[in-house]
């Protein structure tokens, strides 16, 4: 229950970092990041949510047997790619047009179509890392080792705060959408390697 706790704590602070950072850069910046991060979320909870609730029983029901469970794994990995990828370059190409069909009208003027859309091209590229990450955290769960995502995600959330303060003044907005994607990816190296140490 604790590292559950300190789990979804520290998944709020890296968003609570980039929403001040974001306050900082301009008028509007916080609500482009919340409808980018909205937007992606779509393709993530179909996809990585989905599969990870199927496979976390199965794992937890063959436990003791390794090779199964590597079988698993590795199968969800190649569909989570199967389904992400065509995502990920459906909204790269399409950002502009998703986010002006969605929410450009009334006080969303072009300009704020235009970053908006940026900041989901941007945040397209983390959506394989959010996937898998989520099927690592479900590998974890099974084994009962829930402070290993934890202990993933502190140095995630350091290399987010550090980024965020480097890039928002340059970059603006944008510097912030690429922390929050180069951190994820961090993420699942990190979780990568406990899998990888624990075999």
């Amino acid at each position: 229950f604790l590292y559950s706790v300190l789990g979804s704590g520290i998944v709020q602070l890296n968003m609570f970092i980039s929403m001040i950072f974001a306050s900082l850069v301009g008028q509007g910046s916080i609500s482009h990041i919340y409808y980018a991060d909205r937007l992606i979320d779509l393709p993530f909870a179909l996809v990585a949510v989905a599969m990870s609730i199927t496979l976390l029983p199965y794992l937890s029901k063959n436990i003791l047997d390794e090779n199964k469970n590597v079988e698993a794994f590795n199968q969800t990995l190649i569909f989570c790619f199967i389904f992400s990828l065509p995502c990920t370059f459906g909204i790269f190409f399409l950002s502009n047009e998703i986010v002006q069909v969605l929410f450009g009208r009334g006080e969303f003027l072009k300009s704020d179509v235009s970053i908006t859309s940026n900041i989901l091209v941007v945040y397209s590229f983390s959506l394989p890392a959010y996937m898998i990450a989520r099927i690592c955290n479900q590998v974890f769960f099974s084994y009962e080792r829930v402070d290993i995502p934890v202990k993933a995600s502190i140095p995630t959330f350091i290399l987010n705060l550090i980024l965020c303060f480097t890039f928002y003044k340059p970059y603006g907005v944008i510097g912030l959408a690429f922390s929050g994607a180069i951190s994820i990816w961090m993420n699942v190296l990190i979780q990568l390697i406990y899998l990888k140490l624990k075999d």
